[in-house]
């Protein structure tokens, strides 16, 4: 007998209903069919790559889901930015102002009151999601700092932050305002700038 012509005989489900009561549940039950084996691989082909389809597809949702939610969270996060850039400003002004706050007046309980306003102010900040930048005695990082001067110091590292001049801040890690700060340096750099292209001859 030829292998490749013989017969495969499958159980499929059929449903059927007792005429005698119409009104009962169908009943569920197997059937015996037989078909070319040719066509059973045929079919068994087929059915395999439905499944692989179905897991593919549903592969692609899942990861669908998973960036939709991810851009979700990220606009969240990142759609308060312009208001909270609004606030930076006033919570510089009052660092500034502790930072030149003459010694006689640490006690006066004034000051208490509104260094416990700063207190809060910067807490609320962390909450939303934004970070001061660490800067003095940190190396110069490019990504966080603006460099807008040099020091010569050779007690640090060459490129330490030695000042800051404005504070830098990140939301949720993204950097939103570079610092501004103060470098050092080990020398003193030349700014002296080279003649090109002089020729001291006269032309006659």
């Amino acid at each position: 007998m030829d292998e490749g012509n013989s017969n495969k005989t499958i159980a499929t489900p059929a449903m059927s209903v007792n005429p005698a009561h119409e009104t009962d549940q169908p009943t569920i039950t197997e059937v015996n069919i037989t078909i070319p084996k040719t066509e059973y691989e045929k079919l068994k082909t087929q059915a395999a790559e439905y499944l692989d389809g179905w897991k593919r597809a549903k592969a692609d949702y899942i990861n669908f889901k998973k960036e939709t939610d991810e851009r979700q969270s990220e606009f969240v996060k990142f759609s308060a930015q312009t208001a909270l850039m609004g606030l930076i400003p006033i919570y510089d002004h009052l660092k500034a102002a502790f930072a030149h706050l003459p010694p006689e007046r640490n006690e006066d309980p004034w000051i208490d009151g509104v260094l416990k306003i700063k207190q809060e102010f910067a807490s609320y900040l962390r909450d939303a999601g934004i970070e001061e930048i660490p800067t003095l005695n940190k190396p110069f990082d490019p990504t966080k700092h603006e460099s807008v001067g040099i020091e010569i110091n050779k007690d640090v590292p060459i490129h330490t932050v030695v000042k800051e001049i404005k504070g830098g801040y990140t939301l949720y890690g993204k950097v939103i305002i570079p610092a501004r700060v103060v470098i050092s340096e080990q020398e003193e750099q030349s700014n002296a700038t080279p003649k090109v292209g002089t020729n001291e001859k006269s032309q006659t």
